[in-house]
C-alpha cells in the first residue's frame, strides 16, 4: 500500500511539474508574440503616417511654404516629416498606454543634440541594424517587476530625402545614399495586465489539478485497502 501511494504521488508530482512548465511556457510565448506584434504594428503605423504626410501634404505644397523643424515659431510653416514623426512618437507615450516610441539617429541635426544621448539598448540597436537593416532588433527587460519589450527597426534613407540631407547647411553628414541607415524607430511595450491574469488563472488551474490528483490518490488508497481486506 505504501509503495502504491508513493508511486502515485511521484507520478502526480512529475505530471504537475511538467504540465505547469509547458503551460507557463505557452502563456509566456503568447505574451511575447503579442508584444512583438504590437510593437511592429505601432512602428509600421508611424512609418505609414510619415510616408502619407510626405506624399499628400509636403510634396503638394507650393515652394514658398516653409517646411522646417521650428515651424511653431514661423508663420505659415509646417513641420518636417521627421519632426512630426518624433512629436507623434512622443505623444504616444503621453496617452497612458505605457508605450514609448522614439525616432533617433547617430547623426542628429544640431537642434536635436540635447535629446540625442543613447542608452545601451539604443546603441546596440544602431549597431545591429547597421549590420542588418532588414531584421528588427529587440530585447526584454524587467524594471520594478514589470517586463518590457524594447523593439527597434531601421529607418533607412529614402531617395526623396537624400538631396535635402546632403545639401542642408546644418546636416551632420553630407554623403548620404538611398538605403543608408538614417536612424532607428524604437518602441517600449510593457507586458499587458491580461497576460498577468492569464498566469494567475494558470496557477488556479494547476491548483485544481492538484486537488483532483489528491482525490484520485485517496480513492485509489481506499480501493486497494478494500482489496487487501478482502484477500
Amino acid at each position: 500500500m505504501t509503495t502504491f501511494a508513493v508511486g502515485v504521488t511521484l507520478v502526480l508530482c512529475v505530471a504537475f511539474a511538467v504540465t505547469h512548465r509547458l503551460l507557463t511556457g505557452t502563456v509566456q510565448e503568447q505574451r511575447d508574440e503579442t508584444a512583438e506584434r504590437l510593437a511592429s504594428q505601432s512602428l509600421q503605423a508611424l512609418e505609414s503616417f510619415r510616408t502619407l504626410y510626405t506624399s499628400e501634404v509636403v510634396n503638394r505644397l507650393p515652394p514658398d511654404v516653409p517646411i522646417t523643424h521650428d515651424y511653431a515659431h514661423r508663420t505659415g510653416a509646417i513641420p518636417l516629416p521627421a519632426t512630426l514623426t518624433i512629436q507623434l512618437a512622443e505623444h504616444t507615450g503621453s496617452r497612458g498606454t505605457g508605450m514609448r516610441a522614439r525616432l533617433y539617429s547617430e547623426y542628429p541635426f544640431p537642434w536635436r543634440e540635447r535629446g540625442a544621448s543613447l542608452d545601451d539598448f539604443e546603441r546596440a540597436a544602431l549597431e545591429a541594424l547597421s549590420a542588418n537593416p532588414l531584421q528588427p532588433y529587440f530585447t526584454y527587460e524587467t524594471v520594478d517587476s514589470v517586463r518590457y519589450l524594447r523593439y527597434a527597426k531601421a529607418d533607412v534613407m529614402r531617395p526623396s530625402c537624400v538631396k535635402c540631407h546632403n545639401s542642408h547647411p546644418d546636416s551632420p553628414k553630407t554623403d548620404w545614399q538611398a538605403g543608408d541607415l538614417r536612424g532607428v524607430l524604437s518602441i517600449i511595450v510593457p507586458q499587458r495586465e491580461d497576460a498577468r491574469r492569464a498566469l494567475a488563472a494558470l496557477s488556479t488551474l494547476m491548483g485544481v489539478f492538484a486537488g483532483i490528483g489528491l482525490v484520485v490518490l485517496a480513492l485509489g488508497w481506499r480501493v486497494l485497502s478494500r482489496v487487501e481486506a478482502t484477500d
